[in-house]
């Protein structure tokens, strides 16, 4: 993806000799910047799908290694929101994905269910309230 600054930005798992993490990787000029989003992973070879929001921050869907499909968004400080998405109890849920903006400015999630051969679909609306707080709707079929 691209920064909405034009930068070249990557999502991936590396590995830190024990565990793996989940890493933004931003080229600005000459350099890269890493940032580790989570941190103590256990698999390496997990779907990381990145993409931009209206608000211009990143955001990323991620297999964790187990069970856990998960979305992780930008807040202004560069560190990270994190919120488990799908749970499976039999399997690994979206070790393959897509991260996508609606038009109406939701993050879906297009992914394979714990079986490989369910799709799923996930979409997360969310709705500041007066408090500062989120208020959120999850929707996966």
């Amino acid at each position: 993806a691209y920064s909405p600054a034009g930068e070249p930005v990557i999502s991936y798992m590396g590995y830190n000799g024990v565990t793996y993490d989940l890493r933004v990787a931003t080229y600005a000029g000459s350099s890269w910047t890493i940032v580790s989003v989570e941190m103590g992973l256990s698999g390496g070879r997990n779907m990381t799908s990145l993409a931009y929001g209206p608000s211009g921050r990143a955001s990323v869907a991620y297999s964790t290694g187990t069970s856990d499909l998960k979305f992780a968004k930008q807040d202004a400080l560069w560190s990270w929101n994190i919120m488990n998405v799908d749970t499976s109890a039999s399997g690994q849920v979206g070790k393959i994905g897509v991260l996508r903006y609606s038009a109406a400015g939701y993050p879906t999630i297009v992914y394979l269910g714990e079986d490989y051969h369910t799709v799923k679909f996930a979409e997360r609306g969310f709705v500041a309230i007066a408090d500062g707080l989120l208020l959120f709707m999850d929707i996966v079929f």
